[in-house]
């Protein structure tokens, strides 16, 4: 329960817990560029590899059309914002 609170995938409201997050559309990029971080190590990842790895990490069992945009739109925002390093088509977290 307190990792999926902390992941944002559920919320306790004084004891009432509900589900922060029902789509990926839920969650603004700033969400999912801190569930890429949290997903990802100092090595380098596949695009692919990582968004399906941070899905996951959110709890979503499928990588479908909206979620793939969602998170390739966040790993654009991450590389811009300084906390995402690329070389061709691999990333990884800023060192």
């Amino acid at each position: 329960m307190r990792a999926a609170i902390r992941r944002g995938i559920i919320e306790n409201d004084g004891g009432a817990v509900s589900i922060a997050c029902r789509t990926i559309d839920d969650y603004d990029r700033t969400q999912l560029i801190a569930a890429l971080l949290a997903t990802m190590d100092g090595t380098w990842w596949s695009r692919d590899d990582a968004i399906v790895a941070s899905s996951r990490y959110l709890g979503f069992q499928r990588t479908g059309r909206n979620i793939k945009a969602a998170f390739r739109s966040a790993i654009n925002g991450g590389i811009r914002r300084g906390m995402i390093e690329r070389d061709g088509q691999r990333i990884r977290k800023q060192r």
